[in-house]
């Protein structure tokens, strides 16, 4: 009973994308209005913005994956996080993540799914615990399929380039519904 409400809420979580990338520089400051009115302008209608997001526990579990097949690998991760949790009795205390570390369109790609949790456990194979630091992100949120995607990427990218921010670690999508049912 537990994991079919574990996998219900995963259902009801996993689309609306709330795209993060983690950002640094010496000169990182969150946007006046005045910058960030001419950023939304250009980015057309994809809003923009800067936040600190708080550390967090997750279980995640990391592979490699032809680009192509990405969404049925995580068909096959995020279920196996679902059976950790299960098996130790725990429940997500956040929405499922998942991290992209490289992305070839005609070749692989090297991801991690994610669910945050409250305590630290173990689990058998490659799922690992991590603790997720806090820092400051630039995010926005996408709601539409994943072909309308990459004009999100591509603004929140001239966002990053136009305020001479650094990427600083893996771009993540957060899931806030089950991208295979919107």
């Amino acid at each position: 009973m537990k994991r079919m409400k574990q996998l219900k809420m995963l259902a009801t979580i996993i689309a609306l994308l709330l795209i993060q990338s983690m950002v640094f520089g010496n000169d990182f400051q969150k946007p006046d209005e005045k910058s960030k009115d001419d950023t939304t302008k250009k980015c057309s209608k994809i809003d923009i913005e800067v936040k600190e997001i708080e550390a967090s526990k997750a279980l995640t579990i990391r592979a490699t994956t032809p680009s192509g097949e990405i969404s049925a690998k995580l068909g096959e991760l995020f279920p196996a996080l679902m059976d950790c949790m299960t098996e130790n009795e725990i429940e997500m205390a956040g929405p499922p993540f998942a991290k992209y570390y490289s992305w070839d369109p005609e070749g692989d790609t090297d991801l991690e799914a994610g669910v945050i949790i409250e305590e630290e456990v173990e689990c058998e194979g490659d799922i690992k615990f991590v603790e997720l630091p806090a820092c400051k992100v630039v995010t926005s949120l996408h709601v539409g399929p994943y072909e309308s995607l990459g004009p999100v990427y591509e603004a929140i990218q001239e966002y990053i380039d136009k305020k001479g921010l650094k990427i600083n670690g893996a771009v993540w999508e957060v899931y806030l519904t089950d991208p295979a049912t919107e």
